[in-house]
């Protein structure tokens, strides 16, 4: 009788029988790349975005990302479920950089209601790229939302 897989084959398992990927994590294995994104979803910035918007909108939308993502978080980092369940509910802290954007709940629209600027928009940081923008207003009586 064979030895029962352990977690790391059972995720492998999961993740090489879905269609998701692992973008540029250079790992052996999918539990590798899984284990470093529990890693990354520690940080407080990913690609310009909080983690769990940069979940919802780069990383759930994948085929069969939820399924995948859901079982990796359980297995590897099970402490960061909150932010994989705000991410796809909807229900995180979302950053906009200066623009006009349409008013929803999609992942490049602007959800309605009035929020609080914490920075100046389209300001520059020290590498020369522009930072995001955390501040915008909307109204559900308007179509579209102002930043900057």
């Amino acid at each position: 009788m064979a030895p029962a897989a352990g977690p790391e084959e059972q995720f492998n398992a999961l993740a090489l029988g879905s269609h998701f990927f692992f973008d540029g994590q250079g790992t052996a294995s999918a539990a590798a790349a899984m284990k470093r994104y529990c890693d990354l979803l520690g940080e407080k910035e990913l690609n310009g975005l909080p983690p769990a918007q940069w979940l919802a909108e780069k990383e759930l939308t994948k085929a069969d990302g939820p399924r995948v993502l859901g079982d990796g978080v359980s297995r590897f980092c099970p402490a960061r479920a909150g932010l994989l369940k705000a991410a796809g509910e909807g229900t995180y802290e979302r950053w906009f950089v200066a623009g006009t954007y349409e008013v929803g709940a999609g992942a490049k629209q602007m959800p309605a209601g009035a929020y609080v600027a914490a920075g100046r928009c389209g300001t520059a940081t020290g590498s020369g790229r522009r930072s995001p923008v955390r501040c915008w207003t909307t109204s559900s009586r308007r179509r579209r939302g102002r930043c900057g």
